[in-house]
């Protein structure tokens, strides 16, 4: 039997009590902590800690969670004025007007739409190798060629190995920024210099879906050169990370009103049909800045604790600009996978050519401790 519970027992979920004393000091006596429970490798409902899919740990904020109560009773209704009021929050979150925001279901849907215009005449993506891989494999289901430009060398995007694979048949490409899965960025000046040389001979497309988490002073938003009236240049961002909506699927496109219509022809759906609840979430989600400072804090405390173990164990990693970070195990990724798994701890998936390098996004504070037992205990 499923117990009722009313709307201030379904919020209270949002805080849980930290464990010890230390994870305590570094909350800061705040949390807006969700108790979730998850499939464990045996197939029962089990405390796994969600390590692969770099999802927030914390789910939405309490206001979000107010927003999508209160919008229930909407569920049997067409919203089409919601749209509009969601374009207008983000528009004034990011100082950019309605018309060069597009609504996607998810950023995904934005990246594929995209990946269809790049398939247009069986045309090419230019991509780094390894990186976030949606847009160009949809491309590719769809005739294009995709041409790889490494950036294993420095663990980072380059920009010059990307203008030295650029040929005729390019015409988008993609860029992450913060990077996925190597959690770094592009210095602003050096993207912004890229973005406008490169934009003469293509669509450049820069995902910032990490974008809220980066604290790095050498981070700027490409959604500047949008707002300046600058052509064929598109940013997206999604509610999914930081937000913690990853099962709503709202994301974003910002870029000239005019790449916008194209855009809007290669969607499969029109923001004046996404869900009601959705956007409802989102437009709530995106006036509680207090919840991204939360966030912030929270990602980067997680961070320094699984940075001491690396260092404790004298192993290779990154410093993370975003709210995963990557390590060299010294033994295949899969490897890893599967024996972490046996302590209930899910870490990311393989990326080649990266086949020792494990990604590992960052749970709550006080679940961390959980990981640097399990870990040593299996590898230390």
């Amino acid at each position: 039997m499923i117990k009722n519970i009313t709307r201030r027992e379904w919020l209270a979920k949002g805080s849980v009590a930290v464990g010890t004393a230390s994870i305590a000091s570094l909350l800061g006596g705040q949390s807006y902590a969700a108790t979730v429970e998850m499939p464990g490798p045996d197939g029962h409902v089990d405390d796994l800690l969600a390590m692969g899919g770099n999802e927030n740990p914390y789910g939405p904020s309490k206001k979000t969670k107010e927003a999508i109560l209160t919008s229930f009773h909407e569920l049997s209704r067409y919203n089409f004025s919601l749209p509009v009021e969601l374009k207008s929050v983000v528009g004034a979150v990011h100082n950019i007007s309605a018309d060069h925001i597009e609504i996607g279901c998810g950023s995904n849907e934005i990246l594929r739409a995209v990946g269809l215009i790049a398939a247009e005449n069986n045309n090419a993506v230019l991509a780094a190798d390894p990186t976030f891989y949606s847009l160009y494999r949809h491309s590719q289901d769809h005739g294009s060629n995709t041409i790889f430009a490494s950036s294993t060398d420095k663990m980072t995007l380059s920009l010059d190995a990307m203008r030295s694979a650029m040929t005729d048949d390019v015409k988008v490409i993609y860029i992450c920024n913060p990077d996925n899965p190597i959690p770094t960025i592009i210095e602003e000046n050096e993207l912004k210099e890229f973005c406008l040389e490169m934009s003469k001979r293509a669509i450049v497309i820069i995902d910032e879906a990490y974008a809220e988490y980066c604290q790095n002073p050498d981070f700027g938003s490409m959604i500047d050169l949008v707002r300046e009236g600058h052509n064929n240049i598109i940013v997206t961002r999604t509610a999914s990370k930081i937000y913690g909506l990853a099962a709503l699927r709202v994301g974003f496109a910002f870029a000239h009103p005019d790449l916008i219509k194209k855009l809007m022809i290669f969607k499969t759906s029109s923001s004046r049909m996404s869900g009601g609840v959705a956007m409802h979430a989102a437009i709530a989600a995106y006036k509680d800045s207090d919840y991204l400072d939360f966030m912030r804090k929270n990602t980067r405390n997680s961070l320094k604790i699984a940075y001491n173990m690396f260092e404790e164990l004298n192993i290779p990693y990154i410093k993370s600009d975003t709210n995963f970070t990557l390590f060299d195990a010294g033994i295949p990724t899969v490897e890893v996978g599967k024996r972490m798994l046996k302590h209930n701890v899910k870490v990311g998936r393989p990326f080649p050519p990266l086949t020792t390098w494990v990604r590992l996004s960052m749970v709550q504070t006080e679940q961390m401790p959980r990981f640097v037992e399990a870990y040593k205990r299996e590898f230390g």
